[in-house]
């Protein structure tokens, strides 16, 4: 991907569909894919695979929401991650998201 070699990235990525489930962090590498090829349908198609939970997609969409200049979806999504780290016990985590929205 940083090569900017994204068709054989996407067969790297099916040859492993292939033979195992996607792991969070390799669907999250598919959709980096799919956003810089402005691809909606497999965008779409991952968002409904990818569990909305999860940390990894989570931190995607926090990306993604600051690239696009949307504060409040940016907002809401730092807060998300603050609650789920709180829950999880790694207040740790939580401490740096909050640091992090109030930069």
């Amino acid at each position: 991907m940083i090569l900017g070699r994204f068709e054989e990235a996407k067969e790297i990525l099916e040859q492993w569909r292939q033979k195992l489930p996607l792991t969070s962090r390799q669907m999250q590498q598919h959709y980096e894919i799919a956003f810089f090829e402005n691809d909606a349908a497999t965008m779409e198609r991952l968002a409904r695979e990818i569990p909305a939970d999860d940390t990894l997609w989570l931190g995607l969409q926090q990306r993604l929401a600051f690239f696009r200049g949307d504060s409040g979806k940016l907002r809401s999504l730092s807060e998300t991650l603050v609650n789920q780290q709180r829950r999880a016990q790694r207040m740790e985590n939580a401490a740096n998201e909050l640091a992090w929205m109030l930069a």
